[in-house]
């Protein structure tokens, strides 16, 4: 395998996410400036779930990013297996799952927004 696909594969899902929310972000304020009906909301326990959830996913984003940085310079560039590249695509990865979180609690679909 070569040295630097799991970076670039990596980043390309890091992209993918990225598009995804955006996508869904777009769809729903169109949905709003047609005029589109807000689904059911949710229920109170959910909606609290919804507002607290993302903060502590994205601090344990930051935590794992920290970790896997610190392992894989303490284990000496990877270990000789993954490159920086690789490790730029993995936190990419999970800075995109971060803004993916974030962006689908903040645009709900039971959620007014402008």
């Amino acid at each position: 395998m070569p040295r630097h696909l799991a970076g670039v594969v990596l980043f390309a899902l890091a992209a993918w996410l990225v598009w995804a929310a955006w996508r869904r972000k777009a769809a729903l304020q169109d949905a709003a400036r047609a005029g589109a009906a807000p689904a059911a909301t949710l229920h109170r326990s959910l909606a609290t779930l919804a507002e607290l959830g993302p903060p502590l996913l994205l601090f344990g984003l930051a935590a794992g990013g920290l970790e896997v940085t610190l392992a894989f310079f303490l284990t000496g560039e990877g270990g000789g297996v993954f490159s920086v590249l690789d490790l730029l695509g993995f936190l990419a990865l999970l800075a995109a799952w971060g803004h993916w979180v974030v962006l689908r609690s903040r645009y709900r679909p039971d959620r007014p927004f402008g």
